[in-house]
Parts: C-alpha cells; structure tokens; sequence
C-alpha cells in the first residue's frame, strides 16, 4: 500500500456521504486493504495518512474520523493453538457477514 500523508485534508475536503455524528472510531483488523476501501467507498473519505501498518480516515477538517490498524502480521506471533482460535474467530466472522 502506498505511504500517504495528506496535510491539505484538513481545510479542502468535505464528503457529501459523511455523517456529523461519527467521530474517531478505530478498528484492528486482519483483512486490512478491504477494510480500508469499505470505509473510504462508504463515507467517501480519504486518506489523511496511510501505510501498510494504519490508514488514518477523514471526510472533513477533523484531524480524523477512523483509524484502521493491520493486525494480519500478528498472526505470525502466536502459537499454534492460538493462532487456530484467531483463525476461527475470523472464519465464523466472515461466515456472518453479509458479501
């Protein structure tokens, strides 16, 4: 992913999608880039400052309205049987979610 650092969002930019009423949400997660384009296609942010690691999400002059984390190298740290559980954990919850 391409490292972006973008200062000019903070006076420029405004989405006609972006609810008031949101304001500096985080999420961890494993499935990192799709993650990011949900929320970017969603509220038509843009990225204030992005790298593989954390995508910093805003639609106005806040300094950010969601803060996405990649957890997926994570994986790699844990023991067997942990890392069996996550991975369940992260089978059922795409199981549950809507494609």
């Amino acid at each position: 992913m391409k490292k972006i650092l973008n200062k000019n969002l903070y006076m420029n930019y405004q989405s006609e999608y972006s609810p008031d009423d949101i304001h500096h949400i985080a999420f961890k997660t494993t499935n990192y880039k799709k993650m990011v384009n949900f929320y970017t296609n969603l509220f038509g942010c843009e990225p204030l400052y992005q790298s593989d690691l954390i995508s910093f999400l805003a639609y106005d002059n806040e300094h950010h309205r969601i803060a996405i984390a990649n957890t997926s190298d994570i994986l790699k740290e844990l023991s067997i049987l942990e890392r069996f559980v996550m991975r369940f954990k992260i089978f059922l919850n795409r199981k549950n979610t809507i494609n």
